[in-house]
């Protein structure tokens, strides 16, 4: 899995999607119909609830909108106002399997009804926001097994699990559909660049 930033709108007006947040994100390129730009991942900001700089807009399904994006923003101002907008449900989904870092959000009509957010690499505490769904029967965090062994409550099955109650399978096939791409004209590879900067401070057997 490693990064997955991505979040979805429960409406198939994937123009009017891409329209708005162009809207939001200023002065992006705009590219109609073509197919998923694979290097997104190699263009995630690296700094926390920066704005995206490049997203991929498609229809993986009839009544969803999916948007992949490369910033580690919760987009908490965009979801109220697009679910608000489209007068909808939006989910966000953030997870990242190093840091073994989890999120889920779901708003409905500009209202953000449930939050989890979870990360099992340090000591944070897990947040657990909202009136708990229909569906959901344990708390969100750690419980120890009868071996008395540390089980994760919340990880990227649990995300999958809750967005298919809300009939949404995040897991698609991407080259299936035509995307619509909105990207900054001048952006930077931040990956690449902190590993060379990375690499040139440590011998490169002891950064592999």
């Amino acid at each position: 899995m490693g990064t997955w930033m991505a979040f979805y709108i429960n409406t198939g007006d994937k123009q009017a999607i891409a329209g708005q947040l162009s809207q939001l994100t200023g002065d992006l390129t705009v590219t109609q119909d073509t197919g998923f730009p694979g290097d997104i991942a190699a263009h995630l900001i690296l700094n926390d609830g920066w704005t995206p700089s490049y997203l991929a807009v498609g229809n993986t399904q009839p009544d969803w909108t999916t948007v992949v994006h490369n910033s580690s923003s919760k987009l908490e101002d965009w979801a109220e106002q697009l679910s608000e907008q489209f007068s909808c449900r939006l989910i966000v989904t953030i997870a990242q399997s190093v840091s073994d870092y989890y999120y889920f959000a779901l708003y409905e009509k500009g209202i953000k009804r449930r939050e989890i957010e979870t990360c099992y690499s340090d000591d944070s505490e897990p947040i657990d926001d909202g009136d708990k769904l229909d569906f959901e029967n344990f708390r969100v965090g750690y419980e120890e097994d009868e071996d008395d062994d540390d089980r994760k409550l919340f990880d990227f099955d649990s995300i999958e699990a809750y967005c298919h109650h809300f009939g949404l399978a995040i897991q698609t096939d991407y080259d299936a559909v035509k995307w619509t791409v909105l990207k900054d004209p001048n952006i930077r590879n931040e990956v690449d660049e902190f590993l060379q900067r990375y690499r040139a401070k440590k011998p490169w057997w002891k950064f592999w």
